[in-house]
């Protein structure tokens, strides 16, 4: 068997190609797995191809073609165009093809129609997107599409004035529109050439016009000139200052000469000063240094003068203020201050201040009748002002004043002390008494006076005060007592502050301290003690006179006693009995208190039972106040064991299950006792294997003497209702292709899997399996949690293993192709069963029958349809297959 193809010298990228199968009468497979003695192929890289001619009577005999190879050529690079996208009015530009020796043809289009150029390169007059087509070995590409238009740049109006001023300049500028690329601007004054870009800055008159080149060297011209015109500029003219002093001013008159009028005047100074002008006239001051006026003229046509200045000289003032007195202090009366002046200008005026405000009138002398701060201004009839420095002037008028406390209490004294104002020091005293420091300690009642002296002389003498001397009050802190425990010493009934003024504070204080109620009020209580205790009391009236007393409290030590007895443990849900011996307490007791871990549990009663661990304590107080707690009692609480039976609720058939005895708390180690139905099964363990239906319940014991009972535990048995048995529709021995269908018993909700020499077959999971191989076959049937499996059924299916060498030629098969009936003649010598089977292409079985001895067999066909089968006959020596047609 051969291939051939119309094509030979290899395909373009995305073509294909037909390969025929020349010599195969039978069924035609290819290489790409397609069917068929013509296929259309398409490869996308070069490929080889082989054809299989398959004999259908003999699928073993197979006949392999030669191989065809179909080469896939490369696609050509794509082209890129290269050249100008743009052309001027009138002209053309060329596109050519990048690297166009690696192409064998071109073919140039121009908004997708051809232009009948088929070269490299291509002159454009027309706009529109280009494209080039190139081919290599037949295979073709085109490039991206490549735009060109028609390049008309237009120059824009000139802009930018067409006046300016002498010595100035004016920038003309222009833009340009259109075109392509950067533009290249010229400028031409009276025809010629003078500059280039898009602004000129002219300094000259002229007449100015700009010209335009686009990138591609397409051009345009600005149609008309623009004329431009040199103004003069105007000239300003200052006269000559005179010198100036004081507050003066100077007025000044300005002239122009050229320019254009009407002018405008811009004046100035430095440094800058106070000026008022109008126009050409302008008045400035008043001046403090030496000034530069300045002036700048503009004319009608904008255009500026150069600055213009002169000077004005400035004489600073020399004037200088002064004050002068024969002192600048006094007691009584008055004082004069004089105003002295030094190298003024005649036609002085006078502004006294005190205190930086004004005071006097305008005069030279200010006659002083109190004490300030005093200044002078004074100003010449130029202008020219000073101000004096400033005076202190002091109007000595002292006094003085006696304070400190006018009473003490008897055997104490009170200071008296001064105070004074306006007085300079240094200052002496002199008290009534004859002492002359500035204090005076007195501890006798009286009346009493001081006299002071400043540095200047002046004196005072101050108002007289009255001194009284007052009583003390007298205390008492009672006779004392005896006590114990909490008793206290109360001031009950006891007078514990007699004379002095009356109004009595009271200070109670102890030693060693104990607690005081109402400590600050006249009958207070004292106590708990714990030892001997001195109380003290202070007394202090309304004058501020202090009396004090003492009492001594004597304290007696109780002998109190209590003991905690009871079990230290016990079990959770029972409960232990505690008891409290109290000894040598003062009674009745007024309390007894239970504590579990500080916290009150119980009161009264000395004997308690209780089922809370803890640690116990007993709080007594008797009659007295006396206390005591007993010793410390730690009760442990043994949890009770819960446990439960765990483990499945039911066995299968024949099987048997394991209970497990779930303990969460107690004190291993455990005692179990398990029981079935009431009785016990004499078993000591956590765990219990057994196969017995029934009601289970389990007894446990811990160390510690703690009991439990596990819940009834209820197990039944299942699975005793299945039924696993294999029925053989059939014999159990077969030839291939003969199989043996195997039957398991049917029950609702069984599920099954099949097994063959004791494993698994995938899939076989139905009530029924068809065996195609020898094996031991076993069911395993299941419902819920339970299975049962069958008794091993042995299947044979034999193969025949020799071929005898007979004739096929003397099997005779009639009508072939046929239409409705088939004969089929044995050939003679066979001995046994023949058995034979039609199937169509796929595999698919058609018919089926068997016969003993060699006589003629028919065969229905004519419910088949259109098509090719397959007769497979197989005799006890071997087997026999043919090809029929069914038209």
């Amino acid at each position: 068997m051969t291939i051939s193809t119309a094509n030979t010298s290899g395909i373009c990228p995305g073509n294909s190609v037909e390969l025929l199968a020349n010599k195969c009468r039978e069924i035609v497979k290819w290489s790409d797995g397609q069917m068929g003695n013509s296929i259309t192929v398409k490869p996308t890289t070069t490929t080889t191809y082989t054809a299989t001619c398959i004999n259908i009577c003999n699928p073993d005999g197979l006949y392999l073609s030669n191989p065809v190879t179909i080469t896939v050529l490369p696609t050509p690079p794509q082209p890129i165009i290269a050249g100008n996208n743009a052309f001027c009015e009138n002209g053309t530009t060329k596109l050519t093809v990048n690297n166009a020796g690696s192409y064998q043809q071109f073919r140039w289009l121009r908004n997708n129609q051809n232009t009948n150029v088929n070269q490299s390169n291509l002159d454009v007059r027309e706009e529109g997107n280009y494209t080039v087509e190139v081919s290599v070995n037949g295979c073709s590409a085109t490039s991206a599409s490549f735009q060109v238009q028609k390049s008309q740049p237009t120059i824009g109006n000139i802009k930018g004035g067409t006046e300016f001023c002498a010595g100035s300049s004016l920038t003309l500028t222009t833009e340009a529109t259109g075109g392509v690329g950067v533009y290249k601007y010229e400028w031409l004054r009276n025809g010629e050439k003078v500059a280039e870009g898009s602004s000129y800055t002219v300094n000259t008159s002229g007449n100015f016009r700009t010209r335009v080149t686009d990138g591609i060297g397409c051009t345009a011209q600005f149609p008309t000139e623009v004329t431009v015109k040199e103004n003069p500029r105007p000239i300003a003219i200052l006269p000559t200052l005179a010198n100036l002093t004081g507050t003066e001013t100077q007025a000044i008159k300005a002239m122009v000469s050229s320019g254009t009028a009407p002018y405008s005047y811009a004046w100035s100074a430095d440094p800058n000063i106070n000026f008022n002008s109008n126009g050409e006239n302008a008045t400035f001051g008043p001046f403090t240094q030496n000034t530069t006026i300045k002036l700048r003229v503009a004319d009608s046509k904008g255009c500026q003068s150069e600055e213009v200045r002169t000077p004005l000289t400035y004489i600073p003032c020399t004037l200088s203020a002064g004050i002068q007195s024969q002192s600048f202090f006094f007691c009584k009366g008055s004082l004069p201050l004089a105003a002295t002046v030094q190298n003024g200008n005649d036609g002085y005026t006078y502004q006294w201040r005190k205190d930086n405000s004004p005071v006097g009138g305008n005069t030279s002398i200010l006659d002083v009748i109190e004490g300030g701060r005093y200044s002078v201004i004074i100003t010449d009839k130029k202008g020219c002002l000073s101000t004096s420095g400033t005076v202190t002037v002091t109007k000595g008028n002292p006094s003085v004043q006696i304070v400190g406390k006018l009473e003490f209490c008897a055997g104490g004294s009170t200071l008296l002390k001064t105070t004074t104002q306006n007085a300079k020091a240094p200052i002496s005293y002199k008290w009534q008494g004859g002492s002359n420091a500035d204090s005076l300690r007195i501890s006798t009642a009286g009346s009493y006076t001081v006299e002071i002296t400043d540095a200047n002389g002046c004196s005072a003498t101050s108002s007289a005060v009255t001194v009284v001397q007052n009583p003390l009050p007298v205390a008492s802190a009672g006779m004392g007592k005896s006590v114990t425990c909490a008793e206290t010493y109360a001031l009950t009934g006891v007078n514990t502050a007699t004379g002095g003024a009356g109004g009595y504070q009271y200070a109670w204080s102890s030693n060693p301290a104990v607690v005081i109620q109402e400590a600050t009020t006249a009958q207070p209580t004292l106590g708990p003690f714990v030892e001997n205790t001195t109380v003290t009391v202070r007394v202090t009236d309304a004058k501020g006179c202090v009396g004090t007393a003492q009492s001594t409290v004597s304290y007696i030590s109780p002998d109190l006693n209590v003991t905690l007895t009871g079990a230290s443990e016990f079990c959770s849900g029972k409960s232990v009995p505690l008891k409290a011996t109290i000894e040598k307490a003062n009674l009745p007791l007024k309390q007894l208190v239970w504590y579990n871990d500080s916290q009150e549990v119980k009161r009264d009663s000395n004997e308690w039972t209780t089922n809370q661990k803890g640690s116990y304590t007993v709080f007594v107080e008797d009659n007295k106040g006396c206390r005591k707690t007993s010793n410390i009692l730690a009760i442990a609480e043994n949890p009770t064991p819960a446990v439960s039976i765990t483990g499945s609720s039911f066995y299968c058939y024949s099987s048997n299950t394991t209970l497990l005895a779930k303990i969460n708390s107690g004190t291993p180690p455990f005692k179990h006792q398990w029981q079935l139905n009431g009785t016990s099964t004499g078993t000591d363990s956590p765990t219990l294997t057994t196969a017995t239906e029934g009601s289970y319940k389990l007894f446990l014991n811990d160390a510690k003497g703690c009991t439990a009972e596990a819940p009834m535990f209820a197990l039944v048995e299942k699975g005793g209702e299945l039924i696993a048995q294999i029925t053989p529709q059939g014999p159990l021995s077969v030839y291939a292709p003969e199989k043996v269908l195997l039957v398991a018993t049917l029950g609702k909700e069984y599920q099954y899997q099949w097994k063959r020499d004791n494993t698994n077959i995938v899939g076989a999971n139905g009530g029924a399996y068809t065996a195609d191989q020898s094996g031991s076959y076993e069911v395993v049937v299941s419902r819920g949690e339970c299975s049962r499996t069958s008794a091993a059924v042995v299947v044979k299916v034999e193969v025949p293993t020799s071929v005898v060498s007979f004739p096929t030629n003397r099997w005779r098969v009639w009508p072939n192709p046929t239409s409705d009936k088939l004969s089929v003649l044995p050939p003679a010598g066979i001995v046994g069963e023949l058995k034979w089977v039609v199937v169509d292409l796929t595999g698919k079985k058609i018919t089926e029958a068997a016969q003993i001895g060699t006589s003629q067999m028919e065969i229905d066909t004519k419910n088949w349809p259109v098509g090719q089968y397959i007769l497979f006959i197989v005799t006890p020596s071997y087997p026999f297959t043919t090809k029929i047609v069914k038209q």
